[in-house]
This record gives structure tokens, C-alpha cells and sequence, in this order.
């Protein structure tokens, strides 16, 4: 059986976790990228924490994560540091019924005593107890785009403007360039989606506005060794010893007020710090999935929070081409 022409959307984690998964499937797959390199969209401005303890326990997006995460502990590339996230509330009986509840739902997670919490994070104005995901991942989305593309054909510079169908069917794309034939299209394009056949032929997603935001000290130094989560405070430090913080979308700040905002959490968390040389903050907005399109041979690469669910997505996709690959070769 020849193999199937796909094309996947877009070149952030989604699109790279998806077109790696199918490429080894044997389909022949094409990645499409409007810009000029890999993570250049959304995904460059996420905060790379893999978890699940941010999800409701028993619900299917705490299940999802678990499942998700374990595919990202077993993928084992030098993106992912194995860094685990310390976790704590305003007082310490907060943090060990938190501890407790996480532990119930299956999360891996104990408590820490104030001598491992200055070992984890030693600049830290630290707390008299704290919980630790031990097994929470914090990745470089772009070093993990470009190891997922490796050996996958990408194009890029090319915008897509719209899924191309025929007789009820998807047949391929239109781009700039012309159109691009293909017997599946996966679509991980994050909120900019091209137009799709049919009435209302782009669909309007639901956003989650999220607020990243990116600081240098004057001095550059180890702060912390793992994913800090407290009371308005969500930070991890990267290989450079640059600061990525997330931070809730307030309506009342802009993109500079949540900067400052930021710093002040700095200052008073790491109060030996020292001066930034630089902050900025980025306004992100997330797409939560649309519904499915319902057109055969379109597939939605798109989820709330993508950057973590990426490689669950992925292999959901590709078991759905296997199970129509094999009715098909049986028909």
C-alpha cells in the first residue's frame, strides 16, 4: 500500500510532536511553516512546565496530563530537564493538604523540609514547607521543535490559507505558493487557523489570554534549581540563567505593568538577586480546541495546554490514521 501524503500545519510543538509521531508510522509527511523557523509561534512563548498537578483530580484533563507526561519523561532528550517543581501555598497546613490531595490522585509528590527546599532553590526567601512534583519536566520547546523535525521535511515561509476538499473529502492545502496535495491534513496551527471548507469557513476559537514574561539579572547566578510554583510567583531558570516567569492575564496591566509586576515578585522572593538588566513581558493568547470539523482527512492538532498535551495529541492522531488504514486494507 503506498504511503500517505500528510501535511502538517504549522511548526510548534504540536505540529513537530505530530509530524515526528506519523513520520514513524511510515506516513510521508511535509510540515508547513509560515515562518522562517521552527517554535516561532506560540510556543515560543510558553513556560515549558510539563505537570499535571494543575489540572482537577478525577477530571479528564488531570488524566490527560498524567498520560502526557509520561510520554515526555519516555521521549528522554536534552531539552527536558528532569528538574521536578516545588509548590507551596500560604501556610504550611495548605501545603500538606495539597500534598495530600495531589498524592490521591496518583500525582508524584512528597513534602520538603526547609534544608531540601535551600537546595533546590538557594536564593530563594523560602517557605517552612513545600510540596515537590519530583517527576514534573521543564522543557526548551525550541530545542525540542527542532530534535522532533529532525529528519522530517519542512518547509518554510510557506502560509496556508486554506484546506482544500473534494467531494467531501480533504484533498490537500492552498498556500501562497499554490496549492499542495495530500490525502491527510493535520492542523497545528494554534489560534490561526486557515479557512476551512464549508460555511463559516474559519472558525473563531476560545482564547486563554496567559502573561510570559522574561528577565536577566545584572549578575547572572543559580537562583533555583527547579520550577518554583508559591503565591504569585511561577518561575524557572533556563541554561543561560535568564528567568521565565508565567503569570495570570490581569486585564488592569499591560504588557509593561506585568513586568514590573514580575520584578517586584523577584525582588521579593530572591531578595539577594540584585538588580535586571532586562525584563519584558509577552501577552500570549492560547487556543482552547474548536470543535472537530468533521471533514475526513482533517485532523485538529490544537489543545489547552498544548506545550504539555503535544505528544498525547499526537499519538492519538496517528492511532486514528492506523485503526482507517487498516479498514481500509481490509475493505
Amino acid at each position: 500500500m503506498p504511503m500517505r501524503r500528510t501535511i502538517v500545519v504549522g511548526a510548534g510543538i504540536m505540529g513537530a510532536w505530530t509530524a515526528r509521531r506519523l513520520a514513524q508510522d511510515g506516513h510521508a509527511v511535509t510540515v508547513l511553516e509560515a515562518k522562517r523557523a521552527p517554535c516561532s509561534g506560540v510556543t515560543a512563548h510558553s513556560f515549558g512546565w510539563i505537570n499535571s498537578i494543575n489540572s482537577r483530580p478525577g477530571s479528564r484533563d488531570h488524566t490527560d496530563r498524567r498520560a502526557a507526561l509520561a510520554l515526555w519523561r519516555a521521549w528522554s532528550h536534552p531539552s527536558t530537564q528532569r528538574s521536578g517543581a516545588l509548590v507551596w501555598a500560604d501556610r504550611p497546613a495548605e501545603t500538606r493538604a495539597l500534598c495530600a490531595a495531589r498524592r490521591a490522585a496518583g500525582d508524584a509528590v512528597r513534602l520538603c523540609d526547609p534544608p531540601e527546599i535551600a537546595a533546590l532553590a538557594p536564593a530563594l526567601a523560602a517557605p517552612p514547607l513545600a510540596m515537590l512534583a519530583h517527576d514534573d519536566l521543564a522543557v526548551d520547546t525550541a530545542m525540542a521543535c527542532a530534535a522532533l523535525l529532525d529528519g522530517v521535511e519542512t518547509r518554510f515561509g510557506v502560509r496556508v490559507r486554506a484546506v482544500l476538499d473534494r467531494a467531501g473529502r480533504t484533498v490537500g492545502v492552498a498556500t501562497d505558493a499554490g496549492p499542495i496535495l495530500a490525502d491527510t491534513v493535520v492542523l497545528a496551527t494554534g489560534p490561526n487557523l486557515p479557512d476551512l471548507p464549508g460555511p463559516g469557513s474559519r472558525p473563531t476559537l476560545p482564547i486563554s489570554p496567559a502573561v510570559m514574561v522574561r528577565a536577566r539579572l545584572a549578575q547572572p547566578r543559580r537562583l533555583l534549581n527547579t520550577i518554583l510554583n508559591g503565591p504569585d510567583i511561577e518561575i524557572r531558570q533556563t541554561s543561560d540563567l535568564s528567568l521565565r516567569l508565567s503569570r495570570a492575564a490581569d486585564p488592569a496591566l499591560d504588557e509593561a505593568g506585568h513586568a514590573a509586576a514580575a520584578a517586584d515578585a523577584i525582588a521579593r522572593y530572591f531578595p539577594g538577586a540584585g538588580p535586571l538588566t532586562k525584563i519584558a513581558a509577552r501577552i500570549v493568547e492560547r487556543p482552547y480546541p474548536p470543535a472537530d470539523p468533521g471533514l475526513p482527512g482533517l485532523f485538529l492538532a490544537i489543545a489547552h495546554p498544548g506545550v504539555i498535551l503535544a505528544p498525547l495529541i499526537a499519538q492519538r492522531i496517528a492511532k486514528r490514521l492506523a485503526a482507517k488504514k487498516t479498514k481500509e486494507t481490509v475493505a
